[in-house]
């Protein structure tokens, strides 16, 4: 099961409890590293008892009528979602559901937003215990690399310098909110697409801004989701300071500082 954030608090540290990836608890606190029944914990910190997931706003959209279908089921009492912190926020008045139902409740939501993508610790666990040239070990491979890559083209340390890499893809897969393939590549991440596409047209002095920017939209999606190894990303680098005179991290870095209502 994914792990996600919860409106609950820890009853022994009082920090924020996540949704627990064993069958039978409701609750993790990363802090105690300790799993909680739903009837240990009594205190909220919001107006309601809520669950949070990070969620692209196209992704809510499309899932919108799934995620509804599940709020009735699970009888939820508001299913709402933040653009600015990109969140899905779902739950309840009261309390959260007794264990059993809340690990269902989890699984459900979790299928719904997966989509056929995965998360890092899903990628991460599919790979234990698999023997060297297995697919779900070579997925995980792929996917650490493809993090390390991208993470250096926004300007982050490479992660191969830290004590623990692989700590810092599951920091970077956070951060970026990015999911994989099954086969490890990336293909969804904090990249704002639209925002990239107006970078590279404003540099590259296009007028046809409507037509030309949804073109170049769907080419970088396809383009920076397909091509993702070392050697690959040098040829598409190449390519962008041909036409713009900025490399992909630096195009990135400048896409971040076009206003939403440009979109």
């Amino acid at each position: 099961m994914k792990i996600y954030g919860t409106s609950a608090r820890c009853p022994k540290c009082g920090k924020q409890l996540y949704t627990s990836d064993i069958d039978g608890y409701s609750f993790v606190c990363k802090e105690c590293d300790e799993n909680f029944y739903t009837i240990e914990v009594v205190n909220c910190m919001a107006d309601f008892w809520e669950i949070n997931i990070s969620m692209l706003p196209e992704t809510f959209k499309k899932k919108l009528s799934c995620l509804k279908e599940i709020s009735d089921k699970y009888n939820c009492d508001f299913l709402g979602y933040d653009p600015t912190a990109k969140l899905l926020d779902i739950g309840w008045k009261n309390s959260f559901p007794v264990s059993d139902v809340l690990n269902e409740f989890v699984k459900e939501i979790g299928d719904v937003v997966r989509d056929g993508k995965y998360t890092w610790d899903e990628i991460y666990q599919r790979a234990d215990g698999c023997c060297f040239g297995e697919d779900n070990l070579n997925a995980k491979d792929s996917a650490r690399e493809n993090v390390r890559w991208l993470a250096i083209e926004y300007g982050e340390d490479d992660l191969e310098n830290a004590e623990c890499p692989e700590d810092e893809v599951d920091y970077y897969c956070d951060k970026y909110s990015i999911l994989f393939d099954e086969n490890g590549h990336i293909v969804d991440g904090d990249i704002d697409y639209g925002k990239l596409a107006i970078t590279i047209i404003n540099e590259f002095e296009i007028d046809r801004e409507k037509t030309g920017r949804r073109e170049i939209e769907k080419g970088m999606r396809l383009l920076l989701s397909k091509y993702v190894s070392k050697n690959e990303r040098k040829i598409i680098d190449d390519v962008f300071i041909t036409l713009t005179g900025w490399s992909l991290k630096s195009l990135l870095k400048k896409s971040r500082e076009i206003d939403d209502t440009e979109v």
